[in-house]
């Protein structure tokens, strides 16, 4: 049996730094869901891969971060 193709999906939230008390959890809800998601069998028939990134409660760290995700990582985006 072949595996499940995926999709990338990119989690971007300050996990340390200033903003961290408060963007942890939602890095943490929105791996949840991405779990619960593959759980009920995917989207379109395939699972989503969640890549985490920090963007350290800096904006300049997130720019970088957001550009690695689509560029290196593969994430999907949407304008």
């Amino acid at each position: 049996m072949r595996p499940r193709p995926s999709i990338k999906v990119g989690v971007l939230h300050s996990l340390t730094g200033d903003m961290a008390i408060s963007e942890k959890s939602v890095a943490n809800a929105a791996l949840l869901a991405v779990e619960e998601i593959n759980k009920s069998g995917g989207v379109l028939g395939m699972n989503l891969e969640p890549v985490l990134a920090d963007g350290k409660s800096d904006p300049e760290v997130f720019r970088k971060e957001a550009e690695r995700l689509i560029v290196k990582e593969g994430v999907r985006h949407r304008k």
